[in-house]
């Protein structure tokens, strides 16, 4: 089969969680693209660090915290066959169709804005950049295992979307704790939020500073640093998880904490 017309796209944990399989399978069908191979599995730190071997370093996402994505749920691979063209399939994926890192760059018509990326580490994908990279992340993704696991697939592209509601998460973990530690109920009913279909557009993520400045400016000094320091690195995730996890499931408060913590970089001028 010629390189040339190959392309990797990796199903993140969030992508898998939220059931987006048979929409970003169909998403890709639509624009010629073939599935030749389908496997899914957890993926283990080793395999995560071969995977971003070339990526990981230079990067503007905390590694660590990035990582922790991978400890949630499994992966899905799916290696294309794509159209011919003037560019490999693999730099088509990579270039055009992946869409920004950041969802609220992310430009209609690409995965990520078409799907519902929600924030730098719930951006759904990962895809190889190059026919060299689809060789190597190949060998990462599928050289243990079968290529093309038939009835996983035909359960997986079968269930229906879940998306996570994003705005509704984050207020919910964020209401609780500050409820928890103090702020008054009155002032924690008066803050606004935008609508979870406002999904993480960038007039949602200033409505969404506002909100939390205002918990931090009605909290206690201890608070608002907790808060404040989500934002800078400085409020770590364990520190974070262990004050906000809601019946021992970890996903709305990750995915509380990296909304909060690229909120900055998500804002930022172009």
């Amino acid at each position: 089969m010629d390189d040339d017309r190959l392309a990797l796209v990796m199903l993140k944990p969030d992508a898998v969680r939220q059931q987006l399989t048979g929409p970003i399978l169909r998403w890709l069908t639509d624009r010629g693209f073939e599935l030749v191979g389908f496997r899914q599995f957890l993926l283990s730190a080793e395999r995560r660090a071969n995977l971003y071997r070339t990526t990981r370093r230079g990067g503007r996402l905390d590694w660590q915290l990035n990582a922790v994505l991978y400890t949630l749920g499994p992966v899905q691979g799916l290696l294309l066959h794509g159209p011919a063209g003037d560019l490999p399939a693999a730099s088509v994926v990579s270039g055009r169709l992946k869409g920004d890192f950041r969802p609220s760059r992310a430009q209609p018509g690409t995965m990520r804005a078409d799907l519902g990326a929600l924030n730098p580490i719930f951006n759904l994908v990962h895809s190889a950049d190059d026919p060299a990279s689809v060789r190597r992340e190949s060998r990462v993704l599928f050289n243990d295992g079968p290529v093309f696991d038939e009835p996983e697939l035909s359960a997986a592209a079968a269930r229906p979307p879940a998306p996570f509601p994003l705005w509704s998460i984050v207020a919910g973990v964020l209401l609780r704790w500050a409820a928890e530690a103090g702020v008054a109920e009155a002032t924690l009913a008066g803050v606004d939020w935008p609508a979870d279909s406002d999904g993480p557009r960038l007039d949602a993520l200033r409505v969404a500073t506002r909100a939390v400045e205002e918990i931090a400016a009605a909290s206690s000094p201890g608070t608002a640093r907790i808060l404040a320091g989500i934002r800078t690195g400085e409020t770590t995730w364990d520190g974070w998880r262990d004050r906000t996890r809601i019946d021992d499931d970890p996903w709305p408060s990750y995915l509380t904490y990296t909304t909060l913590r690229y909120l900055d970089l998500c804002l930022e001028t172009p």
